[in-house]
């Protein structure tokens, strides 16, 4: 039995609400900046923490009860022991923390630079929005439904490629089977896994297919 973990619709659906959360991030932090004339990075990072992680947290546990269903058969109802959400914690908060930290730290740096408009730098992290939110969206599905996949007893997955224009590197992996608790043959667990650095992250759209009990 194959299970498609790319789910289009409910991707996209993800993905246009974390665009809008970061964008809605930008605009409410470019007010305070005027107002204050200064960034308080540890603040503006744990906001920004929070919002990565509450977008992670849903996706990934859409995708992970979207997976459990349909290879198990039955719901992961809440008294699940094999799927847990709040098991997945750890990582979503260390990769929310880490690209938060990354963005709240690029704009305070680039409000520096004397050439460069204040309104420009926000206008530039707004268009930026959107190739953040794909990028995570990716890694916070595909992290949700591998562990939905492993909690129903899948064996087996399968990396796809759902892009029409994918990086070379990725495109050569379309159609990789490999064990569950096995990366693939670029060293990534999924598509989107951040151990893979930005090379192999950024703007990437691939998806999973999983063999229950292979």
């Amino acid at each position: 039995m194959t299970v498609d973990a790319t789910a289009p619709e409910l991707r996209e659906t993800s993905r246009r609400i974390l665009a809008d959360d970061l964008v809605a991030f930008v605009d409410r932090h470019q007010r305070i900046y005027g107002r204050v004339g200064d960034v308080d990075e540890d603040l503006w990072s744990d906001r920004a923490t929070d919002l990565l992680f509450q977008n992670g947290k849903r996706t990934a546990t859409q995708f992970g009860r979207l997976m459990y269903a349909q290879l198990s058969g039955r719901a992961a109802l809440p008294s699940e022991t094999r799927f847990r959400p709040d098991f997945m914690d750890a990582w979503l908060h260390k990769v929310s923390e880490n690209v938060g930290r990354a963005m709240v730290a690029a704009i305070a740096v680039d409000l520096l630079d004397d050439d460069v408009e204040d309104g420009d730098v926000f206008d530039r992290f707004r268009t930026g929005a959107m190739l953040t939110a794909a990028s995570l969206t990716t890694s916070f599905a595909n992290f949700g439904a591998h562990d939905g996949a492993r909690a129903a007893g899948a064996g087996a997955k399968t990396w796809q490629v759902t892009s029409a224009n994918p990086r070379s590197s990725h495109a050569a992996l379309d159609g990789e089977t490999v064990a569950l608790g096995q990366p693939f043959s670029n060293g990534l667990r999924w598509p989107g896994d951040r151990d893979g650095g930005i090379d192999q992250t950024a703007n990437c759209q691939c998806s999973l297919s999983f063999v229950r009990g292979r």
